[in-house]
């Protein structure tokens, strides 16, 4: 009701239930729709000024709506600062008012009059807190963006000076140890941007450092579990370090050994630079079940495990992927960040990428994040793009290819399936023999789930390059010679109908590789009916006539093969395209009438 722009609301059964629909109201006059927005605000605020659930929900949402309330003509902006006065009575510091005026100061001020520009930063000055205690949370909890109304455009000027605010406020604070402490756990807990740039400056600002490391440190551990951040306790470390390094060094062997400190281990380690005896106390963490290895996700960032050398990174990496299943995860992402794009970190992290790459490892992972995927298929392509004269490559190319036929079905084969092109392109005499003894087996299942992953059913006219067509075409060939019975039919099913680089024929002429399948096996069982299958099978948006008439070129073509059996498909399959086309006909106008009503 507050919102003067857009918004949406759910009427269907699954939220109003059986009851008659409501209808929807609509102002006739400008003058009502300000009354009807008016009235609302008024409604809002009284729950915002109550300290429960409804009234932290109505404090969000009318807060949130400051901006645009302050660019719309529907409400007076003497209504707004009222709503003001009415939450500075119960209200220390409320974030998204303060926001959503900033956001308007940056980016409504230039088509605003001077006039409201000046109540509006008026409004948000009145609504930032003055006590020592709100004032401080709020600016760790700022970020940037939002923290730089009117002419501080540029951010990094607004930085900086956010930067000094939190150092000027922490200074204040030591200088007040009682008010200090009862801010603490506080600020160890929740999302604050700004709380390890606020532990640094506690540990700069304080005469004695290491006397508030206890303090410190027991606030993170009385901070609710689910919702602890080591942030405060991190940034503190960091600036204890300049002054004492053996203290730092105390608390990172302790953490290794405890249950609730193990947690903050990885994001100290990483804010004061990876060292190989912290790998040393991670790893000892991990093997001891104190520490997760998804916690160890942000050494991703920075390249700051690059420095290290493979044979004190190794033991680290056995130790992720001992847990899984988020070992897998972790230990993917890890060992890309580390050895990525380098030949010789690849070949000294080799037993760890085999480990990931086999079946067994595979079996053990949760179904895993997209980057996730990503790293596994970078990590795995940047070995088998050395081709087959490496031996690395080739023992990469076996085990995935294995891996891939033992894990059909489930997530771990969509793991390996983007690198398909690779293992049968370059790798055809390692990989086919395992894939098409799977196809050509008698288990229907891995036939039916191998044509998903070798094919490509998006449309009658195929852009992509599915990844059958990496194989050779002799391989393939020869293959459907050695199992006339079934592999004839499965390329014919798997392979694209039409040619997707028409550069070099005719538009939607018939695929060479299906041209020399039904020219050589269109008399094998069930390879004509496979080919229809195909031209059956895809996807499509809009009307399907014009992709369904693609195929009546390629079709009359065939009507002059020398193969018999060729020739009577292709009559059966013309006469059923005029069929086919005005079944879709009827589906179009159908469509077209619901779209009218």
């Amino acid at each position: 009701g507050v919102k003067t722009e857009h918004f949406h609301r759910d009427v269907g059964a699954e939220t109003h239930g059986l009851r008659p629909t409501l209808r929807s109201w609509h102002p006739t006059t400008i003058a009502e729709a300000a009354g009807y927005v008016t009235a609302c605000v008024k409604l809002v605020t009284g729950f915002a000024t109550e300290d429960d659930f409804a009234g932290e929900t109505a404090r969000q949402g009318l807060g949130e709506s400051l901006r645009s309330l302050a660019s719309s003509d529907l409400v007076d902006f003497e209504l707004l600062e009222w709503v003001g006065g009415q939450a500075r009575t119960t209200q220390t510091s409320w974030k998204e008012a303060i926001r959503s005026l900033n956001h308007f100061l940056r980016f409504d001020a230039e088509e605003a009059s001077p006039s409201l520009v000046n109540r509006v930063e008026a409004l948000a000055d009145a609504f930032q807190p003055s006590d020592l205690k709100p004032r401080a949370l709020h600016l760790i909890s700022q970020y940037v963006g939002d923290y730089a109304p009117g002419e501080d455009t540029n951010l990094d000027i607004a930085e900086e000076r956010l930067a000094d605010d939190i150092r000027r406020v922490a200074e204040e604070l030591v200088s007040q140890p009682e008010a200090l402490r009862s801010l603490l756990p506080e600020a160890s807990s929740g999302l604050r941007a700004r709380a390890t740039w606020f532990g640094k400056c506690i540990a700069e600002a304080a005469a004695t450092p290491l006397d508030w490391l206890g303090p410190v440190r027991d606030a993170f551990l009385e901070a609710p579990e689910d919702d602890r951040s080591a942030d405060l306790l991190g940034g503190f470390l960091i600036g204890l370090s300049k002054t004492n390094e053996a203290a730092v060094s105390d608390f990172k062997r302790a953490a290794a050994q405890s249950a609730q400190l193990a947690p903050t281990l990885p994001y100290v380690c990483w804010l004061g630079g990876i060292t190989a005896g912290d790998i040393a106390l991670v790893t000892e963490a991990l093997r001891a079940g104190l520490l997760n290895p998804l916690s160890l996700e942000r050494w991703t960032i920075g390249r700051k495990l690059r420095k290290l050398p493979p044979l004190a990174l190794a033991p680290l990496f056995a130790a992720i992927l001992d847990r899984s299943p988020d070992g897998f995860q972790a230990a993917v992402d890890l060992i890309c960040a580390y050895a990525s794009g380098d030949d010789e970190k690849l070949d000294a992290v080799w037993p760890q990428i085999i480990k990931i790459a086999e079946g067994d490892a595979l079996s053990k992972h949760a179904k895993v994040a997209g980057p996730t995927k990503y790293h596994f298929k970078s990590l795995m392509a940047e070995i088998l793009e050395r081709k087959r004269q490496d031996s690395k490559a080739r023992s990469l190319a076996l085990v995935l290819a294995r891996a891939f036929v033992e894990s059909l079905g489930t997530s771990n084969a969509r793991l390996v399936e983007p690198l398909l092109p690779l293992l049968l392109e370059d790798f055809p005499e390692i990989s086919w023999p395992l894939i098409g003894q799977a196809i050509v087996s008698n288990d229907g299942r891995q036939s039916w789930l191998l044509e998903f992953a070798l094919g490509d059913r998006s449309g009658p006219v195929r852009e992509s390059r599915p990844a059958i067509l990496h194989l050779p075409d002799e391989t393939l060939f020869a293959w459907c010679q050695a199992n006339p019975d079934r592999a004839p039919a499965f390329a014919a099913v798997t392979v694209p109908f039409f040619e997707s680089d028409t550069s070099s024929g005719p538009p939607h002429a018939l695929h060479p590789v299906m041209s020399k399948l039904i020219d050589e096996f269109g008399s094998c069982k069930g390879v004509l009916q496979a080919v229809s299958q195909n031209m059956g099978t895809f996807s499509w948006t809009g009307s399907a006539t014009n992709r369904v008439q693609l195929y009546r070129e390629p079709l009359t073509a065939l009507l002059d093969h020398p193969n018999r059996d060729v020739r009577k498909w292709a009559r059966v399959e013309l006469g059923a395209l005029d069929p086919w086309i005005k079944e879709l006909d009827a589906i179009d106008a159908e469509s077209q009438v619901r779209t009218e009503i």
